[in-house]
């Protein structure tokens, strides 16, 4: 928190960390666990705060909500080895797995330019797409619909966190994310599992929010079903009389 970055600088984030990255246009960027992510070039243009934002993933996961740019302003941009992506205004999430040598990104909102080797296609609102290195990028498939969490309690009473939903069709794995508010700005759980549940962490009672999405056979990502609910696992004591 505070700490200013610039063109050249580079971030690491181990297994359990994850931060959130803010630019001069109030554009966000949260960098997620095992990832690196540098700074390549960062121009604000005057008093307009209007940035030119080009980064590098080299390995790991970023969710981006970009401001809107004008046509012929400045690009918002982030490479990886295998593909970069290139928006104008939108919230979206891009993806390097260095083992597989695989570019993925999903789009939530507005539409990103995703180039993969020599080709580039727009994945809009709703779809996702993935580039191996040195291939051209696949084309845009749907995302997997936001699992069921009606049936979720708004408060939990037990700890570690245990909550299960249904099954979603199409999903081989599913990811569960939960931070103190819906900003998502700090993650204090992010873990998948191959079944539909929440097996979290052994947080103070309080209020959060909970985030689940379902990913498909190719490891994209879905859309996410938001769950707010209240931990009250540790209830006072009753008063001696």
């Amino acid at each position: 928190s505070g700490l200013f970055l610039q063109s050249g600088d580079t971030l690491h984030t181990g297994p359990d960390g994850n931060v959130t990255l803010e630019f001069d246009d109030s554009s966000r960027l949260l960098l997620q666990a095992n990832s690196q992510l540098s700074m390549e070039d960062l121009r604000s243009y005057g008093q307009t705060r209007i940035v030119d934002t080009r980064l590098r993933l080299q390995q790991g996961r970023v969710e981006s909500q970009v401001t809107p740019r004008a046509e012929s302003g400045p690009r918002y941009e982030i490479w990886t080895p295998a593909a970069n992506s290139a928006v104008r205004g939108t919230h979206y999430r891009l993806s390097m797995d260095p083992a597989t040598a695989t570019a993925r990104t999903e789009v939530l909102e507005g539409a990103v330019a995703f180039r993969g080797r020599r080709q580039a296609r727009t994945v809009s609102k709703g779809f996702g797409a993935l580039a191996e290195t040195g291939k051209p990028s696949s084309p845009p498939v749907p995302l997997l619909a936001p699992p069921d969490t009606a049936s979720l309690p708004p408060v939990v009473t037990k700890v570690p966190i245990q909550l299960g939903f249904p099954a979603l069709k199409g999903a081989t794995a599913y990811r569960a994310q939960i931070a103190p508010t819906d900003r998502f700005d700090t993650l204090l759980f992010d873990g998948t599992s191959p079944s539909p549940a929440v097996r979290g962490p052994d947080l103070p009672d309080g209020d959060y929010v909970l985030r689940v999405r379902g990913i498909d056979a190719k490891g994209l990502e879905g859309r996410d079903a938001y769950h707010p609910f209240r931990l009250h696992a540790r209830p006072e004591p009753p008063f001696l009389i």
